[in-house]
């Protein structure tokens, strides 16, 4: 279905700046910040709703209504300029465990996997799957045949594909990628603009 997104949104965001500039306070920030949709002529005010509503025979699997919620490690940084003090606040994020409506490799539908902010955390191409207690969020990205277990984590810009497998309490962020045949699993932590390939 198509998706709109409302331009009186726009109209109100441009009213609060008049207001905050008029009371003379200027507040510099760096957050993200969901839009709203519309779809079908019904509000979309998450992902959960949105993979229910956008089912078709492409996908493997869907968000189910079972969450969990937990603060950022690294903060959203405040400024306020008419008192020269930073604020810090830790965003929190609700990941939605995925549950499989078709089978694929070796899933089989109504199988329940790991937790994922959104659907753009996981591919429905390929036999990629997020399984266990594994947590992907922000906007890492798993494709392929690339498989998250345990309790592995996946977050920042990170990016997981080919046949890699991560699991136990490994964890992947920021920009790194992890790809071909490689394993990450332990303690370890991939991190920076770092790339593991081949039979790592």
């Amino acid at each position: 279905p198509s998706t709109i997104y409302p331009k009186f949104l726009l109209f109100w965001n441009f009213i609060f700046i008049l207001l905050i500039w008029n009371k003379g306070i200027e507040i510099c920030y760096y957050t993200y910040i969901p839009l709203i949709k519309f779809s079908e002529g019904k509000l979309i005010t998450n992902p959960r709703e949105e993979s229910l509503m956008n089912t078709n025979n492409n996908k493997k699997y869907v968000l189910t209504d079972e969450t969990i919620v937990f603060s950022r490690d690294v903060p959203t940084v405040y400024y306020v300029k008419q008192i020269d003090e930073y604020f810090f606040e830790y965003e929190q994020v609700t990941l939605h465990r995925i549950e499989a409506i078709r089978d694929f490799g070796d899933v089989h539908a109504g199988d329940l996997g790991g937790w994922i902010e959104t659907e753009e955390n996981l591919s429905h191409d390929g036999n990629c799957w997020v399984s266990d207690d594994a947590l992907v969020y922000d906007y890492a990205k798993i494709s392929d045949n690339a498989k998250v277990s345990g309790n592995a984590e996946i977050s920042s810009n990170a990016k997981v594909c080919g046949n890699a497998h991560i699991y136990d309490v490994a964890k992947v962020d920021q920009y790194a990628r992890v790809a071909d045949y490689a394993e990450v699993s332990g303690n370890a932590h991939i991190s920076g603009r770092a790339h593991v390939y081949g039979n790592a």
